[in-house]
């Protein structure tokens, strides 16, 4: 049975790309779209709260922003790492969204929260 090279896989670093500029990934645009678009529905509904002016609404929102952000941040965080070491990625599929999410917070926790392309 003959030896054949495996097809390139998420996380497989491209050696041809040595040199390059930096470019965006066409396959990042819909992700980043995706995220304004929560991002905008998040605040236009913030705001419909807000009209409504009650005491109970204005105090419960402010409670909320910490935990938004932090959520927000969390879903933006791996893929800012994809487009930092674009070259080292294949195309990016909604399917390997989770798992660049799953193999970028567990290089940080090894990395004492510390993140470099030879973890990924």
């Amino acid at each position: 049975m003959p030896i054949t090279k495996p097809r390139r896989g998420t996380l497989d670093v491209s050696r041809d790309a040595a040199g390059r500029t930096f470019r965006l990934n066409r396959s990042v645009l819909p992700a980043w779209l995706l995220l304004f678009a929560l991002c905008a529905v998040f605040l236009w509904l913030v705001h419909e709260i807000a009209e409504v002016h009650s005491t109970a609404n204005m105090v419960f929102l402010p409670m909320l922003f910490p935990v938004i952000g932090a959520g927000f941040f969390a879903l933006l965080f791996p893929l800012l790492v994809f487009i930092v070491y674009n070259e080292d990625f294949g195309p990016l599929l909604p399917s390997h969204f989770v798992y660049i999410c799953r193999k970028t917070y567990k290089a940080l926790e090894s990395g004492n929260w510390k993140l470099s392309a030879k973890d990924l």
